[in-house]
């Protein structure tokens, strides 16, 4: 699984235009990974902890890391939209295509919103000592969820009564051409080789 994790990484360095940026996508998915790996692994009555149980926890971290980076690397290499018609392309069931769409639009708003309640904060000194940071970040999650819980639904609503039904966004692809079934093939078995060998 570390090769696994390690081979994407690698693609994604390929793709990045800053290595600052990639990193900063990784602080969220690094946190979860960590504190999963703490939560099964040490038994918190004794302090105690085994050799075997670290070990899987460790492999179960690396999958969570491995299967994030392959999402990015599909995130930083398609558009939203080419992946929603890939989806459509690989008959993927159309709600989970809807769940993934609303998904994007409720990220995206909620993004917006903690951006323009941190600024305020930062421009009025919210951040300045300990306590301030705590009420601000506080405010921050408070105010941002709720916020775009409110601008998702009100979205979704307005979407419905124009009709929009999510398949218009779903254009059909070409049929699958032989030749790139074959490269295809192809980078797969090296991949699989390559995934042996590490």
């Amino acid at each position: 699984m570390g090769a696994l994790f390690l081979f994407h990484f690698g693609l994604l360095l390929n793709r990045a235009k800053k290595l600052k940026a990639l990193l900063h996508y990784y602080l969220e998915p690094l946190f979860i990974a960590s504190i999963l790996v703490l939560i099964k692994s040490f038994d918190f009555s004794s302090l105690q902890n085994t050799l075997f149980s670290l070990k899987e926890n460790l492999h179960l971290g690396l999958r969570v890391l491995s299967a994030f980076t392959l999402f990015l690397f599909f995130y930083t290499s398609l558009s939203f939209f080419e992946m929603i018609r890939l989806m459509n392309w690989l008959k993927v069931p159309a709600l989970f295509q809807e769940l993934m769409f609303l998904s994007f639009k409720f990220i995206t708003l909620l993004r917006e919103d903690i951006s323009l309640v941190y600024l305020s904060q930062k421009n009025r000194l919210g951040y300045s000592g300990i306590k301030e940071s705590y009420y601000s970040l506080r405010y921050l999650v408070q105010a941002s969820f709720f916020k775009a819980l409110a601008h998702s639904e009100n979205i979704l609503q307005s979407m419905y009564q124009r009709g929009f039904s999510f398949k218009n966004i779903l254009l059909p692809l070409e049929p699958l051409n032989l030749k790139d079934l074959f490269y295809f093939l192809i980078a797969c078995i090296g991949w699989i080789i390559l995934w042996i060998i590490l």
